[in-house]
């Protein structure tokens, strides 16, 4: 299968479930953008990707500028602090996969923020061992 029919079906499986989840991506875009910005963030090595049968997970991890700039502007800021930008898996195994990609470049947990009733929080060890601990001790 050529990397382009895979990458089709990648931006229709993501584009879907931004359709069925609005909190996923709250905005409302097009699809042709939707591919862009997914395109943008793959040639940045933000976006991370687990392919499980018929089911992805997927993950953009990007650099941000500080706490509150979490507008999605077509830059890449060279930056420490990282924003978790969107995440949709059904499995915490391949989002455990995810987060293991994304540390590999050495990124640290208390550099990423992700945001939650419109707050700011730092991802930490501790909020990654509670959302795993469920399915460890389970699977």
């Amino acid at each position: 299968m050529s990397d382009n029919l895979i990458w089709d079906k990648f931006i229709d499986f993501a584009y879907k479930k931004k359709e069925e989840h609005k909190w996923l991506f709250p905005a409302e875009i097009s699809k042709d953008v939707f591919r862009q910005m997914f395109e943008f963030h793959c040639h940045h090595k933000n976006l991370h990707i687990v392919k499980n049968g018929d089911d992805w997970s997927f993950v953009v991890f990007r650099p941000i500028k500080h706490a509150f700039d979490v507008d999605f502007n077509w830059e890449q800021p060279d930056s420490n602090l990282y924003l978790l930008d969107f995440l949709y898996s059904k499995c915490k195994y391949a989002t455990l996969e995810l987060w293991n990609m994304f540390c590999n470049r050495g990124v640290k947990p208390s550099s990423i923020l992700y945001y939650r009733r419109g707050e700011p929080k730092p991802f930490t060890p501790k909020l990654v061992l509670k959302f795993f601990r469920s399915a460890l001790i389970k699977e």
